[in-house]
């Protein structure tokens, strides 16, 4: 699922000027904007129980990496399985792509693609699920 497909799955709408108006608070001061990474990240948690960092998602962007249902199932049910093992750090491998992960955090730290092309060293890890 692209950036843009989750974006519309999960209903996430850029602020409009007049919304950001409607966000002042009696106290007088207006609204911080929540920048969209955070929006995105905010959702797929919620949704999966697994947080995507800002440099995740950037990756997955910029390398147009797309993830459906299935594959966030797939992502959640290994890190669930590092997490019982004890891992910390781990590299979770998906059909050609590999994700980084701070297994305590459930967060995804960054994407690759293709990694039998192009990556073939990860470092500062403890662990590696195929999933």
């Amino acid at each position: 699922m692209k950036v843009a497909e989750l974006q519309i799955k999960q209903n996430i709408r850029p602020l409009k000027p007049a919304d950001s108006a409607a966000g002042i608070q009696k106290s007088g001061g207006a609204r911080p904007e929540t920048p969209f990474g955070a929006l995105l990240e905010r959702q797929l948690s919620e949704a999966s129980g697994l947080k995507f960092s800002a440099h995740a998602i950037k990756r997955m962007e910029t390398r147009a990496l797309s993830l459906n249902e299935l594959d966030l199932q797939r992502l959640q049910q290994g890190l669930q399985q590092l997490e019982a093992r004890g891992a910390q750090n781990s590299v979770i491998v998906m059909d050609d792509r590999a994700f980084v992960v701070s297994v305590k955090n459930r967060t995804v730290v960054t994407a690759i693609d293709q990694i039998q092309n192009n990556q073939k060293i990860f470092t500062n890890i403890d662990s590696l699920a195929i999933v």
